[in-house]
Parts: structure tokens; C-alpha cells; sequence
């Protein structure tokens, strides 16, 4: 073969064996499952069925770690180089995902390294928005922002041979994959017209393609009526239909040096069986585990509820945050859950969530503290653990890092009594007489009361949230419905300890204890245990109105500035 191009009687070669055009081209090997993945299987007759390269229909719900993200890349950037005029489209619920994980990571990354690669492509460009490499045979590669729940309208003038939705699982409107995105997949295909009937081998490789890959879900979930479907239609139509699913254990020990068995292991051992099971195992769950019941949740989030996210708070409402900060100083995952009270009834709506991964404790206080902003809480409920400590210290300074600039800020100071005025951030403690009062003097006590009320107003209704895919006008509230939905999911993965024999194990108070606390299902628990406390102060206000301690809590004027209400 030549260095600098293909020859064309090298060319068929090619494109009938992917694993050898990925050694020639991208100089990539593979450990067996990825080779199943892409090749798929032989059969008897000793031609190959399935994979990414042979299905014209593929879905892989293998566990995390398992290199989807790159098998998908590998096959996409194959088929551009070896077929003209070819075009390709990735999606992913998040762009980043998409302008990361494939065109940094992987496209660029080829580029740079693989001269016969880097001789097929003309030009490789990124913006905020999309990806695009463009090859010198016409074929292209974009990278599209899904705008799911925003603009998915925008995606229906598009047109491709293949289409690769990658952690589609996670798309909070499954109906518009079907109705939206797959009929994109029906770019002509003037090739695959020529070779229909004469070469029927060829032509499985250049007829036009749809790949799905994610981690599974919960059973319950509208995304398991597709896994359903694959299964079918593999055994109606085996040369059109392949799913697969792979994870750790496939990895044999040889192919160590491409992952960490000791991560694998943590998970093993720390995450609740529902949740290893799906993002490590790669198998779709029950939700009999959950302490959560999956069905009553989305009751709360049904299409008919007139709760919308909201990027700023109303004058005449009222609002308590809950705040969760889970991992290491500087590398914590921060979340924060805004809800909403209704005085005149006992409902309470989750409006606003803000998710950040791998935040030091500055970015974090400045990201708490544009919020209280936003929303004038009257109670800020926080994480009781080291990373809340380092979180509500640094709140308190009057200065604070907001988009990379020091900025004058009203202080967010922690308190151990209520109404003391200026504070207003509460560690989830028994050391706040109000919890103590209302939850418990010990850890074990406290935190198993937060998840009966928390249950027990989902289970009445007394908490509510926008529904998995409701309109919203701008990306800004796309990315905190996703966060919603992603915190609800998160609570749902909540589950009671077992012991061996499979039975709840007790602590020597005889109170369970709750296996995973992911910082964004814990931020709904501090926000509706906030909400209750609010109440439980409104309570003591009306019964008490002329000699009470408090403040009286009343909303702001229209006209009045907006600052943080305090008791």
C-alpha cells in the first residue's frame, strides 16, 4: 500500500475488514469485545454479521469504561475516509459531550498523530455550537447540538447517512428520536443504489446506518421500549439488527493497562446495587431497590402540571435552597436545588437546579451566591459534611470569585439558631435546634426522618417538579431541566443497605442506613427538609405574631432591590 493514499485495489480491502483499516489508517488496536462490537461475529459461511460496521440498525447499552465513545469514533471517521460523499452526524444529550469526547479527544487526536489519516482530511473545525471535519473525498462529520428540548425543530432540515446518538438513553424526550431525529438518517445514497443487487457484502457496509450507545436506565423508563424493540427485531432480522452489551469483566487481563479494576471495584463496593448494575454492568435495572418509588416521582412530573423552571425568582414567592457538596476540597461536586413554597397550600415546586463537577470551594461559594441573587432564600440548607464546612467558610467572606473577578457580595454566614438576623445557612445537624426538634438528636435518626417526609410528599404530592420534557425557551433552562431530571433519577438510585442475607441492615439505634448519596438527589432532601422548616417557622409566626423573636417573613416590594431575605 502507499504511504500517502490508498491504491484502489486496497481500497475493497478496507472496507470489508474495519478492525484492518482502523491498524492501517488510525494505527488502533483492540481488545476482543470492542473487535465484536465494530466487526461483529463470523458466521458459518464465513462472512460477518452485526457490529457497528455490518448493522444498519445498532444499540450497545454496555456498562461505562467499555470504550463506546471510541468505537463509535473509530467507525465513523473509517467510513469518510473509505466512502465518498458520505455524511455523518453525532448527537449526544449534551454537546460537550459531542465536541469533547469525539472531535477533541479522538478526531483532533488522529489528526495529529496518523499522517494517513491526517491525508484524507481537509480541514477540522469547532465552534460552540457544532463540530464539523471535512474530508477531501466530500464525505463530512458533524457534530450537532441535540437542542432536544429547546429546538429540535432546527434538526429536521438535516439529512445524513449515518447517525450515531450517543448516551441516548439520557434524552429527556424519547418520542422526538423517533419523530425527529431518525428520519435525518435518509441522505441518498447513490453508492449503496449501485452495489444493491451486485454486491450485497459491500453494500451492508455502505447502506446508511443509526447507532445507538448509552449506559442503561431504570426499566420504568420510556428509553427500555427501544431495548424491547432491538431484542425483536434481532431475531426477525439478524443481518439488519444488533444490540450488544459489555463491561469490566469482558476486559481480559492482558488489556489491563487500558483501565483501572481498582475504580471498578469502589463502585462494586460503595454504589447502591441499582446503580452498579446499570453504569458499571451495563444491564437495565428494577426499581425494587429504590427506597424511592419510580412511579410515584413521575406522577409529581406528569405532563399536566403547570410547574415551569424559573432562571429568577418572583417578588411575592418564597424560597429555600438546598445545597450538597460531595468529594475533596477542589475537586467537589456541587449541586444546588431551588423550590418554591406556596403559603396557601402544602405544596412546594422544584424550579431551578444548578449541577457542577470538579469545583474548588471559590468557584462553588461564587456559584451559591449569584443564586441566592437570583432567588432571595430564606433558608439556605447545606451539606452537613467536610465539603459543607469548607463551602459555608468561604461563603462568608464579603468578597467572592464570580466569573473569574473578585465581586462585593452580601456574606452567607452560618448559623446554629434561627433568627439571629444576617444568618442564614443551616448545616442538616442535630446542633440546629430546629432540626433537633423535628428530626432527631443523632446522624442516624436525622437522615432517616428527611426520607420519610421527603417520601411521604412525594407520595401525596406535596412536592412537584417540571415534567422530563417540558418547553423551555433557552439553553439556560435546558441545562437545568436536564439537571432536574438527572437529580430525580439520582434519587431514585437511593436505596437501604443490606446485609449478606439480603435484609435492611440497622444501625445500634436501630435506624437505616442509605446507600448512594450522590450530592444531587441529596440537594432535593436538604431543600425539602428547608421547606418543612419553613413552615414549621411560619407555624410559630402566626402563633406568636405580636411577641415572637422572628422577623416576620414577607415577600419584597415590586420596586424593591433585589437582595437575600433574611429572618
Amino acid at each position: 500500500m502507499a504511504k500517502d493514499n490508498f491504491l484502489p485495489e486496497d481500497i475493497r480491502t478496507l472496507q470489508l475488514n474495519p478492525l484492518l483499516a482502523a491498524k492501517v489508517i488510525l494505527n488502533l488496536d483492540f481488545p476482543p469485545h470492542e473487535r465484536i462490537r465494530i466487526n461483529g461475529r463470523k458466521l458459518v459461511d464465513g462472512t460477518q454479521q452485526g457490529g457497528l460496521w455490518w448493522s444498519k440498525w445498532f444499540l450497545d447499552h454496555s456498562g461505562r469504561d467499555t470504550a463506546k465513545t471510541h468505537n463509535n469514533a473509530v467507525v465513523a471517521a473509517l467510513r469518510c475516509c473509505l466512502f465518498p460523499n458520505r455524511t455523518t452526524i453525532i448527537l449526544s444529550h449534551k454537546f460537550s459531550v459531542v465536541s469533547e469526547g469525539y472531535f477533541s479527544a479522538h478526531f483532533q487526536k488522529w489528526y495529529d498523530q496518523n499522517p494517513l489519516f491526517k491525508k484524507q482530511v481537509r480541514k477540522i473545525h469547532t465552534k460552540p455550537d457544532k463540530a464539523k471535519i471535512i474530508f477531501k473525498n466530500g464525505s463530512e462529520i458533524l457534530g450537532l447540538p441535540t437542542g432536544l428540548m429547546r429546538e429540535c425543530v432546527s434538526l429536521r432540515g438535516w439529512r445524513s447517512n449515518d447517525i450515531f446518538l450517543d448516551e441516548w438513553v439520557h434524552y429527556s424526550d424519547q418520542d422526538l428520536i423517533s419523530d425527529v431525529i431518525i428520519p435525518i438518517g435518509t441522505k441518498e445514497n447513490l453508492l449503496s443504489k449501485d452495489i444493491v443487487n451486485s454486491d450485497p457484502l459491500l453494500y451492508s457496509v455502505v447502506r446508511n446506518h443509526i447507532v445507538f450507545t448509552s449506559t442503561p436506565g431504570y426499566k420504568f423508563e420510556p428509553a427500555y421500549q427501544r431495548i424491547k424493540y432491538f431484542h425483536a427485531k434481532k431475531q426477525q432480522h439478524p443481518k439488519n439488527f444488533d444490540w450488544q452489551t459489555w463491561n469490566y469483566s469482558d476486559i481480559p487481563p492482558e488489556w489491563d493497562w487500558i483501565i483501572d479494576r481498582d475504580i471498578f471495584e469502589d463502585a462494586r463496593e460503595n454504589l447502591p446495587g441499582s446503580i452498579f448494575k446499570m453504569e458499571w454492568l451495563g444491564q437495565w435495572a428494577d426499581f425494587g431497590e429504590s427506597f424511592y418509588n419510580p412511579e410515584l416521582i413521575q406522577q409529581i412530573r406528569m405532563i399536566d402540571n403547570n410547574v415551569k423552571i424559573k432562571l429568577l425568582g418572583d417578588t411575592d414567592k418564597f424560597y429555600v435552597l438546598g445545597v450538597d457538596v460531595a468529594g475533596p476540597e477542589g475537586r467537589s461536586d456541587f449541586t444546588v436545588c431551588v423550590i418554591e413554597i406556596d403559603i396557601k397550600t402544602e405544596t412546594d415546586s422544584v424550579i431551578y437546579f444548578k449541577r457542577q463537577k470538579k469545583v474548588d470551594v471559590d468557584e462553588a461559594s461564587g456559584i451559591l451566591h449569584q443564586i441566592t441573587k437570583r432567588f432571595s432564600p430564606t433558608i439556605i440548607m447545606c451539606d452537613p459534611s467536610g465539603g459543607g464546612t469548607f463551602l459555608a467558610k468561604r461563603a462568608s467572606k464579603k468578597t467572592q470569585m464570580i466569573n473569574n473577578e473578585e465581586v462585593e457580595c452580601v456574606p452567607i454566614l452560618e448559623s446554629t439558631e434561627w433568627g439571629e438576623g444576617k444568618p442564614i445557612l443551616y448545616f442538616f445537624s442535630a446542633r440546629l435546634e430546629l432540626i433537633k426538634k423535628n428530626f432527631g438528636e443523632y446522624d442516624d435518626a436525622i437522615i432517616n426522618i428527611a426520607h420519610n417526609k421527603l417520601q411521604s410528599a412525594i407520595e401525596k404530592r406535596q412536592l412537584v417538579a417540571p415534567n422530563e420534557a417540558s418547553p423551555v425557551t433557552n439553553k439556560e433552562e435546558e441545562e437545568v431541566l436536564e439537571n432536574i431530571n438527572q437529580a430525580f433519577k439520582e434519587l431514585i438510585g437511593v436505596q437501604l443497605q443490606k446485609g449478606r442475607d439480603g435484609t435492611p441492615q440497622k444501625t445500634a439505634r436501630g435506624y437505616y442506613t442509605f446507600l448512594g448519596h450522590r450530592c444531587s438527589a441529596y440537594a432535593i432532601v436538604y431543600a425539602k427538609v428547608a421547606a418543612f422548616l419553613f413552615r414549621k417557622l411560619q407555624e410559630s409566626i402566626n402563633e406568636n405574631n405580636e411577641n415572637n423573636k422572628y422577623v416576620t417573613m414577607c415577600p419584597m416590594e415590586e420596586d424593591e432591590e433585589r437582595t437575600m431575605n433574611y429572618f
